[in-house]
Formats: C-alpha cells, sequence, structure tokens
C-alpha cells in the first residue's frame, strides 16, 4: 500500500506528465519537494487551527455565507434547462476565511440538493430590493436600513433564512457530484422555466451553515448547505467557480453532457475571469434599490462566500 508521500508524487506526477511518459528524476525530485512543502503548511494550519480551536459554550448555530421544501425529489424524466456549476472544494480556506474538510463533504453534500440557485439582481427578481447588484441574499442587509422588508425575520434562523432566500430563487440542485480530475464538488441545476444559463452572471459562489460554533472555521466538519450564488465578480474561491456547461435534457442525460462540455466552456470564462476584479461585493458595499450605498462595518461581514 502507497504511502502518503508516495500518493502524493503520484498524484503530482499524473498532472504533470502526459500519458505514456515516463518520469525523469529530476520531475520524481521536484514533486517530492512540492509534497514536503505542501506537508509542512498543511501541519503549520492544523497548528493555527488546534491553537484557534477555543471551546465556547452556549453558542448558536452561525449562518456562514435555501428551500424550504425538505422534500425535494428531482423529476429525472422531465426535459428542462440544466447548467452544472462549481459548488465546493475540500480543505481549503477561501477568501473569507472559512472552509470544510475534505472527509466532511461526502457527509453533507447532499444537503444542498432541493437548495435555490439564487439571483438577486432585478434581471431575474422583479422588483428585487438589491436592484442590479448580484449578492448572497442576506437578512442581515435589511435589518436595519430597510426593516420592512425582512420583518419578523432572524438572521440567523435557518427556518428564516430559508424562508428570506427562496424569494430569489431561479433554480434547483438536482444533483452534486465530484469531479476527480480536478478534485473539486460540482452542482447540476435545473433552472426554472424562462431562466437561461447564458444570461447568467458567470460565477457562483456557495453559502453554508454552521452547525457547531466550536468548529474553527477554517476546518467545519459540521454543516448544512443552503444555497449557491449567481455572482457578477470573482468570489472568494476565485476563478475555479465558475458555469462549467448547460444543457436541454432530462436530468440523467445533462450529466453525462456536462464532461464532454466542461473544459471548452470553462476556457472561455476563465478568460473573463481574468479581467474581473476578485473583490466579492458582499463583502463591502451593500447598495438597496432605491437607497445611496453604505459600507457595512466589518462586525458584520458575513464570512459565508
Amino acid at each position: 500500500m502507497a504511502s502518503q508521500q508516495e500518493s502524493c508524487v503520484q498524484g503530482i506526477l499524473s498532472k504533470k506528465l502526459t500519458p505514456g511518459e515516463t518520469a525523469t528524476d529530476q520531475d520524481i525530485a521536484i514533486a517530492f519537494s512540492e509534497c514536503k512543502e505542501k506537508q509542512a503548511s498543511m501541519a503549520l494550519q492544523n497548528l493555527k487551527i488546534k491553537l484557534a480551536n477555543i471551546k465556547l459554550a452556549n453558542l448558536k448555530p452561525k449562518y456562514l455565507t435555501a428551500s424550504l421544501d425538505t422534500s425535494f425529489v428531482p423529476d429525472a424524466e422531465k426535459v428542462g434547462n440544466f447548467a452544472s456549476y462549481f459548488l465546493l472544494k475540500g480543505d481549503e480556506i477561501n477568501g473569507r476565511e472559512w472552509g470544510v474538510t475534505s472527509e466532511s463533504i461526502p457527509a453533507n453534500i447532499s444537503t444542498f440538493i432541493g437548495r435555490p440557485l439564487v439571483a438577486t439582481g432585478d434581471k431575474f427578481i422583479q422588483d428585487s430590493p438589491y436592484g442590479q447588484q448580484f449578492l448572497h441574499p442576506s437578512i442581515s442587509h435589511f435589518a436595519q436600513a430597510a426593516p420592512g422588508i425582512v420583518k419578523g425575520l432572524n438572521a440567523q434562523n435557518i427556518t428564516d433564512i430559508l424562508r428570506f432566500q427562496d424569494r430569489f430563487r431561479i433554480g434547483t440542485i438536482d444533483d452534486v457530484f465530484f469531479n476527480n480530475n480536478k478534485g473539486l464538488w460540482n452542482a447540476s441545476v435545473r433552472l426554472a422555466d424562462g431562466v437561461e444559463a447564458s444570461d447568467l452572471p458567470p460565477f457562483v459562489s456557495p453559502a453554508l451553515y454552521q452547525l457547531d460554533m466550536t468548529e474553527h472555521e477554517g476546518s467545519l466538519t459540521k454543516w448544512t448547505g443552503l444555497h449557491l450564488a449567481a455572482l457578477d465578480q470573482r468570489p472568494a474561491y476565485g476563478n475555479i467557480a465558475l458555469l462549467n456547461a448547460t444543457c436541454n435534457g432530462t436530468s440523467e442525460s445533462c450529466k453525462m453532457d456536462f464532461a464532454a462540455q466542461e473544459n471548452t466552456l470553462k476556457s472561455d470564462l476563465m478568460k473573463i475571469a481574468a479581467t474581473l476584479s476578485t473583490d466579492n461585493p458582499e463583502t463591502d458595499v451593500v447598495c438597496l434599490a432605491g437607497k445611496p450605498c453604505k459600507k457595512e462595518a466589518a462586525k458584520k461581514k458575513p464570512r459565508n462566500y
């Protein structure tokens, strides 16, 4: 059985070498060095997590950035428009300073099924309180500036979060799957009638609900999926968080088509990604429809995108 070090070296070589190409001593030495650096970095990160993982008592679950129907069952035979999007990557702390462990994903990733693809821009949501902005919908955006919009809703209550975010649903996550070549989890989304993936912003970002507040946000294991948000600027996962492919067909037929389409479409979107800001507007400025933009205080920034 291969050791962890050997597996790491083999993984790096498999990505760098073409099929049938034999690794040189230099190739092996470089791969070995990269593995050692990766292990050292992970050891340092684990130490930081252990030092920061102070047990906090009596804290409620936390919304990290969602359909109310928990009995969602995909209709495998219904023809419709589907899109494959990036969903999540394990063992990586993103730009908003949270991350999930790879080991936790298989147990929790299916909680995204039935949850919505959301878009806050008025291009898709008539009279959206966000105007033209594409953000993660959040009750906290309106609690002070426009409380009437979220009257009776609690920004940390998952039932209220799901109810509020469902106002911006433009699609439903039909299935989730792992891309072995890229080490990423993707979502197959059935778009709502009249919604074309080609009209959407090119970027997406997941939102999670942290279930155990004693866990360090950089290494979450207890969480549930809330939604996938369409954004018009590159989110915290960077230029991997893209639309992968589109398809018109049934749920099963489109999932088979996605693999063939992904490389070509993503190549085009990567060119777009390179020209856009790396900042997620959600973390800096909120512009309510019909009102001037305002800076959010740092303490109110949800670490979720």
